[in-house]
C-alpha cells in the first residue's frame, strides 16, 4: 500500500487552478457533505499528470463490495473506443434530473437529466486511460479555467459532489470521450430519490439487472424503508420539489 500526500501531488499551478476553479462553484450549504469540500474530491481528472509513469487507473470508492474478479472489471478498458478516455457508470437516481431544473426551465426541450445515456454518472467506480488523457489536446483544453467556468456555469446547478458534477457535466459537452460502464460494475444501493415528485420514474433511473458484479453502498438503502428512517434521522424527511439543491451521497 502507497499513501499519497495530496499537498506533495498538487504543485502544478495548472492543476491548482482547476481545483481552485471547480471548487468557486460549491454550493453555499454543504451540510452533510462537508467531505466534498477536500481536494482529494477534485484531482480525478488530473490523475494523467500526478501520476505519470502510469498507463492506466481504476479508481474505487471504499464503499464498494466485489462479487466477481476484480480482473473482469478491468478488463472493461479493451471495450473503449478509440476516443474513450474515461469509463464510468450512470448515477443510478434522478439527481442530476434535480439538479438540472433552472437549465431545463430555460431549454425545456432539454433531454438532460432523463433516464438513459444523459442520466449524470457516478464516479464511485472510474476507469482510467491514462496515456491516452496525457496525448489529448481536447482534455488539455477542457482543464482549462475559462472552459471549467463554462461548464460549470452553462448547466445551472453548484457543485456538491466534487469533480463527480464535473465529469457528468463534461459528459453532457463530450459523450464521446467516455466509455459507458455498465451499471453492473456500479450498482448503487441509494434510494433517496425515491420519493415524490421521482416516485413514479425512480425505477427508470434506478432499474439495473443481475448479476451486479460490484455493489457500491451509497447514500441511505437499500429499502425505501429503511432510506426513510436515515434521512428522518437526519431532519431531511421532506424532500424538496422547489429549485433548491438537493443533497445527494455518492
Amino acid at each position: 500500500i502507497d499513501y499519497i500526500d495530496l499537498d506533495e501531488i498538487i504543485r502544478d499551478e495548472n492543476d491548482k487552478k482547476f481545483i481552485q476553479t471547480l471548487k468557486s462553484y460549491l454550493a453555499s450549504d454543504m451540510a452533510g457533505n462537508n467531505k466534498y469540500v477536500d481536494n482529494l474530491f477534485y484531482i480525478g481528472p488530473l490523475y494523467h499528470r500526478i501520476f505519470p509513469d502510469l498507463k492506466k487507473l481504476l479508481f474505487l470508492d471504499v464503499d464498494l463490495e466485489f462479487y466477481r474478479d476484480v480482473k473482469l472489471l478491468y478488463n472493461q478498458f479493451d471495450e473503449f473506443s478509440k476516443t474513450n478516455l474515461i469509463g464510468v457508470g450512470p448515477d443510478l437516481s434522478p439527481h442530476y434530473r434535480q439538479n438540472l431544473q433552472q437549465f431545463r426551465k430555460i431549454i425545456p426541450e432539454s433531454k438532460l437529466g432523463d433516464p438513459g445515456p444523459y442520466q449524470g454518472f457516478n464516479t464511485g467506480v472510474v476507469l482510467y486511460e491514462l496515456e491516452k488523457m496525457r496525448v489529448n489536446k481536447d482534455w488539455d483544453r477542457i482543464l482549462e479555467s475559462s472552459a471549467v467556468s463554462h461548464v460549470m456555469s452553462k448547466y445551472g446547478y453548484p457543485v456538491s459532489l466534487g469533480d463527480q458534477d464535473w465529469f457528468t457535466n463534461v459528459g453532457f459537452e463530450h459523450p464521446e470521450l467516455f466509455y459507458s460502464l455498465p451499471c453492473q460494475f456500479n450498482s448503487q444501493v441509494s434510494v433517496q430519490y425515491w420519493r415524490p415528485p421521482f416516485e413514479d420514474v425512480f425505477q427508470d433511473y434506478h432499474h439495473c439487472k443481475r448479476p451486479f458484479h460490484v455493489i457500491h453502498k451509497n447514500g441511505c438503502g437499500p429499502t425505501k424503508e429503511t432510506c426513510n428512517e436515515v434521512l428522518k434521522k437526519a431532519g431531511m424527511e421532506d424532500f424538496e420539489t422547489t429549485d433548491n439543491y438537493t443533497h445527494e451521497p455518492k
